[in-house]
């Protein structure tokens, strides 16, 4: 592996598995990875079980285009719950829960 590429995935996994011990409550799942070899485009799709699935947030620069049909792709998984996330006037986020 040539030493650029060892340091890109280094940094890679840091800032992807790293997380501060204030946000240890969320309980939260991080999946990533490299798309696969011989895909043309910014990434790829795997397959899952939609159990896995169980909220959406959207974070508060999201795009409305990108929201709108992230919502219209949530309902296919009606289990799931929605939330748009705001920073609050104290620098706390706030979870205001929506319906696709």
């Amino acid at each position: 592996m040539m030493p650029n590429e060892l340091a890109i995935k280094t940094i890679f996994r840091v800032a992807i598995y790293t997380k501060s011990t204030d946000w240890s409550y969320e309980n939260e799942w991080r999946i990533a990875s490299f798309k696969r070899p011989k895909v043309t485009g910014l990434f790829t799709d795997y397959k899952f079980d939609p159990r896995e699935l169980s909220s959406v947030y959207f974070g508060p620069l999201i795009s409305p285009v990108d929201k709108n049909s992230l919502i219209a792709v949530a309902t296919k998984y009606p289990h799931i719950r929605l939330y748009e996330v705001a920073i609050g006037m104290s620098r706390t986020f706030l979870f205001n829960e929506i319906r696709g």
